[in-house]
């Protein structure tokens, strides 16, 4: 997502924010049961950019200048809870690789991955409650465990309704990817003190933020010239409808509505891909997403305007542009 001169830049204000989380996380993912020590190594040396607990740190640093060792605690609690959820869908949607690297499923098995995804869950739990004792953050720390079931449940009910609405969507956006993009940037505002005007403006920046991540996560899933790791018309083989075809579905005739229904409700193979992402194309699908990411971005950093002028405001405005601008 960030080449590394944007990184750099990006992350100069929590620079030993960042230094020290990730000790910590390296911390979290060990222990003395063989049977885990190869599983939890693998998930270190396959973890992501961390871009949640940057998030944590970054609005920590707008609201109050600084980050504190109850800082640490929430971007630590904020990753693990995102390494746990990502274990648990890949068992659900049986996903053999995540960014070219097997799953833990594929390595072990469904039933050994879902209980190394709850060990890391409960490890995430063990964090927090060590460190803090404040009903809010613990609040939001188990509210967004909840809001990731919720919608993890929400989607698969949905891929069977064939009900196709635009709001459905988004429902499911803000509890899957929303929802941790939410509670870090609350946990950032809390773990420092902020306002309760501060904490709630942190965390609407975190719901914007997280649509910008999912929906531009979508439009890949239309571009056959990008490596993602993932193949390309993978989300529409597992029946998820995201916003491209949604748009093409709700501004059409109804003729032409039905026909579309009819495709994706039988077996999806390469043939269906390419003309449902050619449809996608030509009938604005494409386009009309887009323009949806950039109307939240811009929403974004005008509320980012009701913060003091900072170096860590413009970080976390290049983040939103970035997360709305990344090729992978």
């Amino acid at each position: 997502m960030m080449i590394n001169e944007d990184r750099h830049q990006l992350l100069a204000p929590i620079a030993d924010f960042i230094a020290t989380f990730e000790q910590e996380f390296r911390r979290s993912l060990e222990s003395d049961s063989s049977v885990l020590t190869l599983a939890l190594s693998h998930l270190q040396q396959n973890s992501g950019k961390h871009v949640r607990p940057i998030m944590v740190g970054l609005c920590a640093q707008l609201c109050a200048g600084h980050t504190t060792d109850l800082t640490i605690a929430g971007a630590l609690v904020i990753e693990l809870l995102h390494t746990a959820s990502l274990i648990h869908d890949d068992v659900i949607d049986w996903s053999n690789t995540r960014r070219g690297q097997p799953t833990l499923n594929a390595l072990y098995s469904n039933h050994q991955a879902v209980l190394m995804g709850d060990y890391v869950l409960s490890t995430a739990f063990l964090e927090i409650v060590s460190r803090s004792q404040d009903s809010r953050i613990l609040e939001v720390v188990a509210m967004a465990g909840r809001t990731l079931s919720i919608g993890e449940l929400m989607q698969l009910s949905l891929s069977k309704a064939h009900t196709y609405r635009e709001q459905d969507y988004y429902d499911v956006i803000d509890c899957k990817t929303g929802t941790l993009f939410k509670a870090s940037a609350m946990l950032g505002a809390l773990s420092v003190g902020a306002s309760d005007e501060e904490v709630e403006s942190c965390g609407r920046l975190g719901c914007l933020m997280g649509r910008v991540f999912q929906l531009k996560d979508d439009l890949f899933d239309y571009d056959k010239e990008l490596d993602v790791g993932k193949p390309t018309g993978h989300d529409l083989v597992e029946g998820k409808v995201s916003l491209p075809l949604l748009y093409v579905l709700n501004h059409t005739t109804q003729k032409e509505r039905n026909d579309l229904i009819a495709y994706l409700q039988q077996p999806i193979d390469h043939k269906t891909i390419d003309r449902l992402l050619r449809i996608a194309k030509e009938q604005g699908g494409i386009e009309y997403t887009k323009t949806q990411i950039q109307a939240l971005i811009s929403e974004g950093i005008e509320l980012l305007q009701s913060f003091r002028a900072s170096p860590t405001r413009d970080s976390l405005q290049r983040l939103i542009m970035l997360f709305g601008d990344r090729q992978k």
